[in-house]
């Protein structure tokens, strides 16, 4: 592996650098490309028990997400594509159950969001409040994110942990 330091970054071990790369969120794609082609982790933390832990500006973060995870935070398509060319697991969940497809839809980000459905991901996935990533779509009011959902089959069946359906969602968020 090529050794790599940024900004002052000294993971604790290289299988968490990343991901604490992919989180400061305005990476270049070619580092990602760089240390994905150096058999950097792209599903790291491998499970919920592996929290990271980022120290910026002195206020320290602590994430159980995955790259894709973090990707889809800011709508980073570029990297996503590379992160799922790497074998990025699309479906991987959070301790809270979400999933990158949670993410890309509470932010409104289709563009990435078009990328997961292409590669499989599971589109009535619910996360620990039995929320679908079409309940984070309304609830964010990001009509072509919805949009896009519906026609790519999700379903207008869920009921989420508040006793909330696909309609009471859409007449209460818009």
């Amino acid at each position: 592996m090529i050794p790599v330091n940024i900004m002052g970054l000294k993971p604790p071990n290289d299988t968490q650098l990343l991901a604490r790369i992919v989180l400061l969120c305005n990476v270049e794609v070619e580092l990602v490309q760089l240390l994905l082609q150096n058999n950097y982790n792209p599903n790291y933390p491998q499970n919920c028990s592996d929290i990271i832990s980022v120290t910026i500006d002195g206020r320290t973060t602590s994430v159980d997400m995955s790259p894709l995870h973090l990707a889809m935070y800011e709508g980073q398509k570029d990297i996503t594509e590379l992160l799922l060319k790497y074998g990025a697991e699309v479906n991987r969940q959070t301790k809270l159950g979400k999933t990158a497809l949670h993410m890309a839809s509470m932010f409104g980000h289709t563009d990435a969001l078009e990328l997961l459905l292409q590669h499989g991901c599971d589109i009535d996935a619910v996360d620990c409040g039995n929320n679908t990533a079409l309940a984070y779509a309304i609830n964010g009011q990001h009509p072509s994110t919805t949009k896009l959902l519906i026609e790519g089959g999700a379903s207008l069946e869920n009921i989420n942990d508040n006793d909330a359906s696909f309609l009471d969602m859409v007449l209460f968020f818009n």
